[in-house]
């Protein structure tokens, strides 16, 4: 009878430490997936933090491109700018003349 509950005691002993191993390998498993992902998450979120950076920089410049169209488009409805135009490209008005500095 001792014989036999010895037997049970080792048997019982090597399985439960054979299920205290399995136990153990899926916590190792489970912990290196997640440190895995984690620094996976953070590679990718930091690559797209970057791509918004790009954004609002190419955005902040496109905006200040439109400002400066807008100001041409009001400058170019003021006939005394288009005068201003005309002139640089050698157009002139009616009775104006040239005058040519020799430098």
């Amino acid at each position: 009878m001792a014989n036999e509950r010895q037997r049970r005691s080792e048997a019982t002993s090597a399985g439960s430490k054979r299920r205290m191993r399995f136990y153990w390998a899926g916590v190792v498993i489970f912990a290196c997936w997640a440190l895995y992902t984690l620094i996976n998450q953070e590679f990718s979120m930091n690559n797209e933090s970057q791509r918004l950076s790009d954004a609002k920089a190419q955005k902040v410049a496109s905006e200040a491109q439109m400002a400066d169209l807008k100001q041409e488009i009001e400058r170019l409805s003021d006939p005394e700018y288009i005068g201003q135009l005309a002139n640089q490209q050698g157009m002139t008005r009616d009775g104006e003349k040239i005058i040519q500095s020799a430098e």
